[in-house]
Parts: structure tokens; sequence; C-alpha cells
């Protein structure tokens, strides 16, 4: 094996995240420790990296699992918000579609009941029929007099108005 090398998703903002590919091994020495300088070291310099080496894998992994999971919280909470965004605007699409309906048929409704006078009596036969009353003691016919959108005129027979018993 040549080398190793983390790939992941570096944040960059809520809405942007870089794909990195960042190698871990070899360690390539940086070039301000090239000073052409020999330092003295205790322990020595392979004590030290056999210290340092396994702690500076480890956190160039944290790094990249860090920042993979900020990424992904970043790219979930842009879904999240588009997702809440169109549902509002569905609910107020649905809303107005549905207050339209309710509107028409109200409309409609009115417009039957103010339509009602210029109907002719052959149009209302279901009206123009007897209507029995039942009262608790007697049943007492009456006949369509006048209707008027929803009010309903009744003439009721000589006996006058049947007369309930208080309850």
């Amino acid at each position: 094996m040549d080398s190793v090398l983390v790939i992941y998703n570096q944040f960059r903002s809520v809405v942007s995240q870089k794909m990195t590919t960042l190698p871990l091994l070899p360690v390539a020495p940086s070039a301000a420790g090239r000073g052409g300088q020999d330092f003295l070291y205790e322990p020595s310099k392979a004590e030290i990296l056999d210290f340092i080496l396994p702690l500076y894998v480890e956190m160039q992994i944290q790094l990249a699992l860090l920042e993979s999971i900020a990424s992904e919280f970043g790219a979930r909470m842009t879904a999240m918000g588009n997702a809440t965004k169109n549902a509002t605007e569905m609910i107020d699409r649905l809303t107005l579609q549905y207050n339209r309906a309710r509107q028409a048929a109200i409309t409609k409704e009115l417009m039957e009941i103010v339509g009602a006078p210029r109907r002719s009596k052959a149009e209302v036969p279901n009206l123009r029929s007897k209507i029995m009353i039942a009262t608790n003691t007697s049943n007492q016919q009456g006949k369509v007099v006048q209707v008027i959108g929803p009010v309903v005129d009744v003439k009721f027979e000589s006996a006058g108005l049947p007369r309930s018993t208080p309850r």
C-alpha cells in the first residue's frame, strides 16, 4: 500500500459542501520544518513520532468525520426548509381552492333562493302537494298557497292551526 486517503464532505456553509480528499499516510514533511538546522531531541525522534503519529492520524480522521456530519446536518436543514416551504405553499393553494369551491356553492344557493319567486307553479310540484302536519292529538292537512324562496305559506282548513300541547 502506497498511501492512505480519506475522502469526505468538507463543510463550507449550510447550503454548500465540497468533496475533499485528504492524504492521511504517508505524512509529508512541511516546508517550514526544513530550515537546515539540526535539533537535539529528547526522547529520540523515533519515540516522539511513535507517540505523535497515531494522535495525528486519529485527529485527521475525527476532523473528516465531524466535517461530514456537519455537512449532512446542513443538507438536512436545507431539505427540511424546502419541504416546509413547499408544504406551506401547497396548504395555501388547497385552502384557496377549497374556499373558492365553498364560495361557489354558497353563491349557487343564494342564486337559487333569489330566483325562486320567478319559478312557475309547475316547477315546484312537490311543494304544491298537500302538507300533512302531525301533532300529538290529530293530523290536519293544509294547502300550499305561496312559495317565496325558502318560505312556504300554507293555508289550513277552517279548523285553524293545529294546537300543540305544552311539554
